[in-house]
């Protein structure tokens, strides 16, 4: 399979590098692709921020002006039959990952892009990752982390209808439990909480290993870290009752 079958499905989030911030980009497509046996080896390139900001993230013009940079480093690697892992924004420094055959000299690749790098400090680096370690153990999200991009989907996809995210409104959260009982549990710690069960259901079919379903409601704010906090706290009170915790909805307010 080529580079460039890969389906295209790229994320980012934020996350911790050693208890500092830092910034993920990666294609989940190749996520779910990976690991790939006919590109054993792991190719780093790290390259330092002219500007790096307060916090090591760099600064807007550092990012804007890193984007074509990446995006000729990118392009050079395809030729090159390399797989773009994707790339880590941290500590000052720009770090991108690549997958593809042994014996490539990075440099050469690199070599490429010509003047764009030019005055860049550049640090190379890689080897034989055949399990793709630094993609599924490094850069893909944990199941946290996944969430927290699950809920910037819909902030982002309500913002883009002109939605005001700080205001509270109603929020609706989806759950569903192996018994009736197991429901009530839940909803009895969820209305500790302040939430209110709108609507219950049997699947009487009998094909479901968690056949009732119920929605809560609260008002809430929808901004994408006030509502990550709310849905990691429900996501624990349902998996304390044996459920499965199925999402969130809401109205756009303007």
């Amino acid at each position: 399979m080529a580079p460039q079958e890969i389906p295209e499905a790229w994320e980012t989030y934020p996350a911790l590098v050693d208890d500092q911030p830092a910034m993920f980009f990666l294609n989940m497509g190749l996520v779910q692709a990976a690991p790939i046996t006919d590109a054993p080896f792991l190719y780093l390139v790290k390259i330092e921020m002219n500007d790096a900001g307060p916090n090591g993230l760099g600064t807007g013009d550092e990012a804007e002006g890193f984007m074509p940079i990446e995006d000729a480093i990118v392009e050079s690697a395809k030729e090159a039959e390399l797989y773009f892992a994707g790339r880590v924004r941290a500590g000052g420094h720009w770090e991108m990952g690549f997958y593809g055959a042994p014996g490539l000299e990075l440099s050469e690749v690199l070599d490429r892009v010509g003047p764009m790098i030019a005055g860049r400090n550049i640090m190379l680096g890689g080897g034989e990752d055949p399990e793709w370690e630094f993609m599924l153990g490094y850069l893909a999200p944990d199941r946290e982390r996944w969430q927290w991009i699950m809920d910037h989907r819909v902030v982002r996809q309500l913002m883009q209808a002109g939605d005001e995210v700080d205001k509270p409104r109603t929020v609706d959260h989806a759950a569903h439990f192996p018994t009736e009982a197991k429901l009530d549990a839940f909803v009895a710690a969820a209305k500790e909480q302040g939430f209110a069960e709108s609507q219950r259901h049997e699947d009487k079919d009998g094909g479901s290993e968690l056949p009732w379903m119920v929605e809560i409601q609260r008002e809430d704010p929808v901004g994408v870290n006030e509502i990550h906090d709310v849905v990691m706290g429900l996501i624990e009170l349902v998996e304390n009752n044996d459920g499965d915790y199925d999402g969130w909805g809401c109205p756009v307010t303007q």
